[in-house]
């Protein structure tokens, strides 16, 4: 659920990550204008057409019950742009979803007016902030996250009893009590749509059955693994979609 007129391949690269790492049907959730861009890039993947404004996708609370219905688990955030008019629908979902929500990028960046929504959640939810969306979240500054990576990650997700995955060199994941530091990975990934990739990853993972802390974990994991693969062709001047045609070398 995301992408704008502005940032359509966010949404690619999550959807086709989710599909190479094993999702029979992922669907896309985004306005008409970006439809036919996506689906020549992604033909194995279904729509569900929304409204827009602007550029920017609208959603109305029956199309969120919708979703809430008819999926396993729902991805928020890639591609949604600086969408102030999407704050309703992001806490409408928090409100009402029942399935795992995973919220990454301007997701994060909207849910930090209303972060209070987390404490009356109905369903698992999963973080994924690099220290720039953390600091925006907690208040802290990134120098600060950066040198206490467990320690504030660990907190925040005890604090709100969620998943958190601080992304960055030795990403770390908690639940608010265990603690998995990651050690797959190279320099190569930081570069543009890394993050949508494990967003699909980690979502193609909740939706197979893997309880949220273990989806998180192995996402983390498997995303690492498949850039390393892609770093041996590509070096330093890998690109996200280079991991993702990766993604089943490292399930191996």
């Amino acid at each position: 659920m995301g992408g704008c007129y502005y940032m359509s391949g966010a949404v690619t690269l999550a959807a086709k990550s989710a599909l190479r790492t094993g999702s029979g049907i992922v669907t896309c959730v985004v306005q008409g204008s970006i439809v036919d861009r996506i689906a020549s890039f992604l033909p194995e993947a279904t729509y569900k057409v929304c409204g827009e404004t602007d550029g920017y996708i609208t959603l109305k609370n029956e199309d969120v019950d919708e979703i809430i219905k008819n999926y396993d688990a729902v991805a928020i955030g890639v591609g949604l742009g600086k969408n102030q008019n999407f704050i309703s629908s992001l806490s409408y979902i928090l409100e009402n979803s029942t399935k795992p929500l995973i919220i990454d990028a301007d997701g994060l960046n909207l849910l930090c007016s209303i972060k209070e929504k987390l404490n009356i959640k109905k369903c698992p939810i999963i973080l994924t902030p690099h220290p720039g969306e953390f600091s925006r979240l907690t208040g802290l500054s990134i120098d600060y996250i950066n040198k206490n990576r467990v320690e504030v990650a660990l907190k925040f997700a005890k604090e709100y009893e969620c998943i958190v995955l601080l992304k960055g060199a030795s990403t770390v994941v908690t639940d608010g009590e265990m603690v998995y530091i990651n050690t797959t990975g190279n320099t190569g990934m930081a570069t543009g749509g890394s993050g949508d990739v494990l967003t699909g990853i980690i979502l193609s993972l909740v939706g197979q059955g893997y309880s949220p802390y273990d989806a998180a974990v192995l996402g983390a994991y498997l995303h690492g693994a498949a850039g390393d693969w892609a770093y041996k062709k590509y070096g330093n001047g890998l690109v996200a979609s280079d991991i993702i045609e990766y993604i089943g070398q490292a399930m191996l």
